[in-house]
């Protein structure tokens, strides 16, 4: 989901608002600004040129990607992309909307040497590569090319929150320079993905912006103004209760356990148990105890994450089958309108405050499945507020002048009335669904199904049900 909303913010909204800043930039430098001497040793069609661009992008990168994670402030720039717990292809496509407008900035010295078009092409081989690394099925793919190339298995490492992983393995491509700049560390053992202290909520805007609400809270619980200032380009982890250690300390991390049994996450101080009922191992993060003295920062100078995550009425539990089956067919549908907006805009038929429009209701049809699964006290509401809203702006589309000059394939018509009938369709089963009686109990965290309830998995543990297994 967080996905489909970077491609939004990527592909519509800046067709919408004219972006590609980074592109004339980086032209403008180049035609004005370069070495000139050094023009008879980079040319544009050298082999030469593009194994030193091959290197020198990945280089820049490690740097940009490294700053990403040891400045606070540029960490929410890159959170999104690490809030997965999950690691596979999608994974790779999980990206904040606030990236593409800083991580273009280190790769400025480059203009001052490097043709645009060998920049460009190796800059989108960068980010290609990078695709196929996230995820679990490869193990390793030999030893020669694990020591020189980043792979699947130091990338994971990368996306890990174990301790022992936290800020290591920044490549892109080339390993090497985490071996040479001392962030190398190998997979050694069984990695747990997500954040440190894990998001819970699936709706994509508070995804984008909860660090910098957190962090802006944290700013403002930080005495001294140096300590405030500190706190912002210091790493995410750093404190003024332990000035010494740069990127935070790394023992007030939680530690990292396996147990057979359940799968217990550290959330906020409070163990959440998912029993799945399966045998596979699963992983148990150790909470501060009286028998464990690792404790998190004080609550004054630590983000208040559960009185946020519960402002936005996260009430948990598994949604019924038909209600999944609904968020996905309604993606699916949104997906497609997005790839299709993106189309007809290569044609420039669409006027500005057309797509802009298009942009920002796609943005808000991600967020209401987001909202369903949160069980949001208003979910229904607002999803059928937009269905009707698309109803409504498919009636104005298809009546005015626009939809005739753009003569559209047949078969395109078609797929747009198959698509207005189930819209129709999802607002009229939502509305009936909504009239037999509530569906939800936000309030108590819990689901029903039928007068049913089914009790929520973001329950506070007891002690009787964490209890470990004493040697």
């Amino acid at each position: 989901m967080c996905g489909a909303f970077g491609l939004i913010w990527t592909k519509v909204l800046p067709s919408a608002l004219k972006g590609g800043m980074e592109i004339v930039m980086y032209s403008y430098i180049y035609r004005n600004y370069r070495i000139r001497i050094l023009d008879p040793y980079f040319p544009d069609d050298s082999l030469w040129t593009s194994i030193i661009c091959l290197f020198g992008v990945d280089f820049l990168y490690y740097w940009a990607h490294r700053a990403t994670h040891e400045i606070s402030i540029l960490w929410g720039t890159h959170i999104v992309h690490h809030s997965s717990e999950r690691y596979n292809l999608a994974t790779a496509l999980r990206q904040s909307v606030f990236q593409r407008y800083i991580g273009w900035v280190m790769d400025l010295p480059l203009a001052f040497f490097m043709p645009p078009r060998t920049y460009h092409m190796h800059r989108h081989f960068n980010v290609i590569y990078q695709f196929w690394v996230h995820t679990s099925t490869i193990k390793s793919i030999g030893r020669p090319l694990e020591f020189i190339m980043n792979t699947p298995s130091h990338h994971r490492v990368h996306h890990a929150r174990n301790p022992r992983y936290i800020d290591k393995n920044y490549a892109g491509v080339f390993i090497i320079w985490d071996r040479m700049f001392g962030t190398f560390e190998p997979e050694s053992e069984e990695a747990v993905y997500g954040l440190v202290h894990p998001l819970i909520s699936f709706n994509p805007i508070w995804t984008q912006i909860h660090y910098y609400v957190e962090l802006w809270h944290k700013f403002r619980a930080t005495p001294g103004v140096m300590n405030k200032m500190l706190c912002l380009v210091k790493g995410p982890g750093w404190s003024p209760n332990k000035p010494q250690y740069r990127l935070g300390d790394i023992n007030d991390l939680p530690a990292i356990d396996y147990d057979e049994d359940e799968d217990v996450k550290e959330k906020d101080g409070a163990n959440i148990i998912n029993n799945n009922n399966k045998t596979k191992k699963s992983t148990t993060v150790k909470t501060a105890t009286k028998t464990n003295t690792k404790t998190s920062p004080p609550r004054a100078l630590a983000p208040p994450r559960n009185d946020l995550r519960t402002r936005e009425g996260l009430g948990g539990g598994d949604l019924p089958m038909r209600w999944r089956a609904y968020v996905l067919l309604q993606y699916a549908i949104t997906t497609a309108l997005v790839l299709g907006t993106i189309e007809l805009n290569r044609s420039d038929v669409f006027p500005t405050h057309m797509m802009a429009i298009l942009g920002i209701f796609y943005i808000a049809s991600f967020t209401s499945f987001g909202t369903i699964f949160n069980n949001g006290t208003f979910a229904f509401h607002f999803e059928l507020v937009r269905l009707l809203l698309y109803l409504l702006f498919d009636s104005y589309f298809w009546t005015s002048p626009m939809a005739s000059s753009l003569a559209l394939p047949t078969l395109v018509s078609d797929m747009c009335l198959v698509i207005r009938i189930l819209v129709a369709i999802s607002a009229l089963w939502i509305s009936l669904m909504y009239a037999s009686g509530p569906m939800y109990m936000a309030k108590k965290g819990k689901l029903s199904k039928k007068g049913t309830a089914i009790e929520s998995n973001i329950a506070t543990v007891t002690t009787t049900t964490t209890k470990k297994k004493r040697n």
